[in-house]
């Protein structure tokens, strides 16, 4: 069969859906003709629904899979009603953690025949198989389709053992050329699943799916589940054939590592020998964050820790759901990881619903005070499927025009009810967190930029729109190069098209890829 995945990620953040590699693979070696289609704006090829729409069908697939984000919904519905449009014979399915979690929305369209919910690994070439040859897939697991103008979903089947996970699909995408556009990064998952169940993550979603269609435990159901360390190294030796001198470091897209401190003693023999000069990046929950996991990964070449910080109010923590919301955990994590000289990443999130002004500028300041490597806040989205979406539906928080329009996680809130003070301020975060963190640093860096804090907290809307806020970032931009030549500490975000990442510019035992390694890249990407 030709088989073809369109997956729309136009707003998202750029890089491979580990998903769509893994089961194009599957698919390639079970002898189907995969092509991947990959709708973005830093990719080359189709830039309008239309064009993307017309590319699709001009292959003249026998399938069409769509993979997408709740983000780009909207996007991915208009795309498969102008596929379908003019190819109304070829039989189309959605996946994904949206459509796992609300196969009811993409189902609505009208222009697709199913929605697969959950894990697919190991039943492609059954399903694709199938829907080529024009036959019914709705008695089989995980299938949702309407029937009678109702839906119908049938419970999922077991999890896929990732232990036996197929090779990403390395014949159908330029992985060298991903590469550049992603700065040198490439993704890599080392597990699936996670034990939490924090509010704003789909996760908890997923638990409940799974535990309530087999009617079994979490234990039972297996949810957690960590990869083969010597099947995980050789994808990455093989992204470093494919990619070349222009792979500069791995970003693990899961929690799962540092939770088997076997996959660690081993990761920490095998990967150093075999790629030395490769730095690599993970997500982590500090709870596990040890003196022996902080030691592994040191000796790993791990040179940055990424984990959920969320908020620096203790009460909004405790609201989001954070396993290791307590301060003592956070230190007491970081100063394990730092006696090894690795960096950390905090991810926070501001409006948070209950949250106030002075919450928010709590979070800032308690990143400034932690010293962290780098901060990324989002701004809070209600995915439908966790509990934080029911959460906003039962309050009426969510503003359903914004919720279908907004592509990321950074652009502006979809929530409404806050107060007039705390929603100026959350319009303008993006902007301004940088000054906020600088501005508690101290000494000449925080005399230098209290001014431009002061502009951004008093100005009024209107002040703001009208010239005050290009005359803070320009001011912020020359306090940068000041800065940076006088050789200060301070925050700064390198890279235009990713407000939502800031970095703190410190000298550093282990580098962070692309900002310590990059002669003035901070001040040069300012300006």
């Amino acid at each position: 069969m030709r088989v073809l995945f369109a997956w729309v990620n136009r707003g998202g953040p750029l890089g491979m859906s580990q998903g769509v590699s893994i089961l194009s693979g599957e698919l390639a070696e079970a002898g189907h003709e995969v092509q991947i289609a990959h709708y973005h704006e830093r990719l080359p090829g189709p830039q309008t629904e239309g064009e993307f729409a017309r590319s699709i069908a001009a292959r003249e697939p026998d399938v069409v899979l769509y993979s997408f984000g709740t983000n780009q919904a909207a996007i991915a519905r208009r795309v498969a009603d102008q596929v379908r449009a003019l190819a109304p014979r070829v039989p189309m399915m959605s996946g994904g953690v949206h459509s796992t979690l609300t196969p009811e929305e993409p189902l609505s369209w009208g222009s697709l025949d199913y929605a697969y919910v959950g894990e697919a690994d190991g039943r492609m070439d059954e399903l694709v198989t199938r829907m080529g040859r024009g036959e019914d897939l709705s008695e089989l697991p995980n299938i949702a389709c309407m029937r009678n103008g109702k839906m119908k979903r049938n419970p999922v089947g077991p999890l896929p053992d990732i232990t036996k996970q197929h090779e990403p699909y390395w014949e159908g995408l330029d992985y060298r050329d991903l590469a550049m556009r992603t700065r040198g990064v490439i993704d890599v998952v080392a597990g699936r699943g996670c034990p939490y169940r924090c509010k704003y993550c789909h996760n908890a979603g997923l638990i409940d799916l799974y535990r309530n269609d087999l009617k079994a435990t979490v234990a039972q159901v297996g949810f957690l589940r960590t990869r083969d360390p010597h099947a995980l190294l050789a994808e990455c030796v093989k992204y470093r054939e494919l990619c070349g001198e222009h792979l500069k470091t791995f970003a693990w897209g899961d929690d799962q590592a540092v939770m088997s401190k076997p996959f660690m003693r081993t990761w920490a023999e095998i990967y150093p020998r075999a790629l030395p000069d490769v730095p690599f990046a993970i997500n982590a929950t500090l709870n596990y964050i040890d003196d022996e996991v902080a030691e592994l990964l040191g000796r790993a070449g791990c040179n940055l820790v990424k984990f959920g910080l969320e908020s620096g109010s203790p009460r909004i923590r405790k609201f989001l759901g954070r396993p290791d919301h307590k301060e003592e955990v956070l230190l007491g994590a970081l100063e394990r990881l730092r006696r090894h000289d690795i960096n950390t990443r905090a991810y926070v999130i501001v409006g948070t619903p209950t949250e106030t002004r002075e919450e928010l500028l709590q979070t800032f300041r308690f990143a400034a005070k932690l010293g962290l490597d780098t901060v990324r806040p989002s701004i809070l989205f209600p995915y439908p499927g966790t509990p934080l979406y029911d959460y906003c539906v039962e309050n009426d928080l969510i503003d359903h025009e914004l919720l279908a329009d907004v592509r990321n996680y950074y652009e502006r809130s979809v929530l409404r009810g806050f107060e007039p003070d705390m929603a100026v301020l959350l319009a303008r975060i993006m902007d301004s967190y940088p000054i906020l963190m600088n501005a508690e640093l101290g000494g000449e860096v925080g005399e230098a930029f209290a001014p431009l804090a002061k502009i951004v907290l008093e100005v009024t809307e209107e002040e703001w729109l009208g010239g005050a806020r290009q005359r803070v970032l320009d001011e912020q931009t020359a306090l940068n190069r000041v800065l940076h030549e006088r050789k200060l500490v301070f925050y700064a975000v390198p890279f235009p098209d990713r407000p939502d990442a800031s970095f703190l510019q410190r000298p550093r035992r282990r580098s962070l890829v692309n900002i310590d390694d990059t002669p003035n890249l901070t001040i040069e990407a300012a300006l």
